[in-house]
């Protein structure tokens, strides 16, 4: 999957094309340090856009826009506080 072009929709939105659906325009959301899928106009002349699908659309224009790092970030950070079941870990127990 490539991104054929990106521009700014409004504040803080980007909308965005990519190969693998050409006719699926993807509107991106920022929050703070990158920008998160937020709504796609899917054409029935493309492939269901998949959550793989927007994962990768996410990296694609996070990388095109500078916001690599603060992107990936997220993703490490996402489970912070957590033990390995899933559990917050937050230091408070409950009796």
């Amino acid at each position: 999957m490539e991104l054929i072009k990106w521009s700014y929709f409004r504040r803080n939105e980007v909308k965005a094309l990519f190969d693998s659906h050409p006719n699926s325009p993807v509107r991106f959301r920022r929050v703070k340090t990158y920008y998160f899928t937020h709504s796609a106009d899917w054409s029935l002349d493309d492939p269901v856009i998949t959550k793989a699908h927007m994962e990768q659309m996410e990296l694609l224009l996070n990388r095109s826009m500078g916001f690599e790092p603060g992107y990936l970030n997220k993703r490490q950070t996402k489970y912070r506080g957590q033990n390995e079941n899933g559990d917050n870990h937050s230091g408070n127990q409950d009796s």
